[in-house]
């Protein structure tokens, strides 16, 4: 199985993600696809957990309209159906929804993990619903189903291996999608676009979708 990952530039704008769908369609076999957050956006995220545990909630609410502004067109020119449209907004509606309840409750550094987590999830998420847009056979999987760490916050790489080995044989015939940031003791996988899952570690955080011998049909 390959595993490929990319930075945020690759995926930073709607052309650039189409071009990695491309790129991993046109290699064979089962691949895993592991996507950062989209470029500028975890920067953002820091800002705003900056200014919200420093009691700048204008400002922090300032930031959260400005990268939704961001990703409402961001999703205007990823998608083409009604259908996908209506998704892409959907997603970032609740994305964001997420970002202004995390603002105004108590923000602490739990809620600032969460929120950091966020980036990475929500560029897999539009990444996978392309790819649904473009008939691909993929599938998104939630990391927390398999992940486990010890009393270290270090990965436990035997329990992980064989929880990932039953995935593997209940997804003979789809394909995964990924984010990830740069660590290696969390992953975040998404099952479905309803599903919501949150990180407990700021620095640790990864989502991926898979993506295994379907061909393109589009």
């Amino acid at each position: 199985m390959l595993v490929v990952k990319f930075g945020g530039t690759s995926v930073g704008k709607p052309e650039r993600m189409k071009k990695i769908a491309d790129l991993v369609l046109g290699m064979s076999g089962r691949k895993i696809v592991v996507l950062s957050a989209l470029s500028g956006t975890t920067n953002t995220l820091v800002k705003m957990g900056d200014h919200l545990l420093a009691d700048r909630a204008q400002a922090a609410q300032q930031e959260i309209i400005e990268l939704e502004n961001h990703y409402r067109q961001f999703v205007q020119e990823l998608f083409h159906s009604t259908a996908y449209l209506a998704i892409g907004q959907e997603i970032v509606s609740r994305y964001f929804s997420l970002f202004r309840l995390l603002a105004a409750g108590t923000f602490d550094d739990r809620s600032y993990r969460e929120l950091l987590a966020q980036g990475e999830l929500l560029s897999t998420e539009l990444f996978y619903h392309h790819l649904q847009e473009r008939k691909v056979n993929a599938r998104l999987l939630p990391a927390l189903h398999f992940m486990s760490i010890d009393e270290n916050q270090e990965p436990e790489l035997e329990k992980i291996g064989e929880r990932l080995r039953k995935y593997k044989r209940e997804t003979k015939h789809s394909r995964f999608c990924s984010n990830k940031r740069e660590t290696k003791t969390q992953l975040n996988f998404a099952l479905t676009k309803e599903e919501q899952n949150t990180v407990p570690n700021k620095s640790n955080n990864t989502r991926a979708t898979f993506v295994e011998g379907a061909e393109d049909k589009a």
